[in-house]
């Protein structure tokens, strides 16, 4: 049998739905009785999601410098968000309840 995971590569997914995806995992994990100290902090991906979100409304209006930070801001997040996914799935161990109370989305059966 194929233990579910949790979803960890969000480089696809257009930069407004990843920081709501973001602001959600905050919202599922935070006071979460499974992910008590998680790693990375939530401290750390809230502040990555809010500097991605202003960068992201500055490149909106089409400067270049803005565009590349970013750029860059959406690659940091993606790799905090890659690290927090692989804590979530440590602790989860397989069990779909723990994987879904993260906010992470959840692998589709085999």
């Amino acid at each position: 049998m194929i233990k579910k995971r949790v979803k960890i590569n969000f480089v696809r997914i257009p930069t407004e739905m990843i920081i709501e995806l973001a602001r959600y995992i905050i919202s599922k994990m935070t006071g979460n009785m499974y992910f008590l100290i998680p790693d990375p902090p939530l401290a750390e991906l809230i502040a990555l999601v809010d500097d991605l979100e202003v960068k992201n409304t500055l490149a909106l209006e089409g400067r270049r410098q803005a565009r590349a930070e970013k750029k860059d801001a959406r690659v940091l997040l993606n790799e905090i968000l890659h690290r927090l996914g692989l804590y979530v799935s440590k602790i989860a161990n397989g069990n779909e309840t723990i994987m879904i109370s993260s906010g992470f989305p959840v692998s589709k059966d085999p």
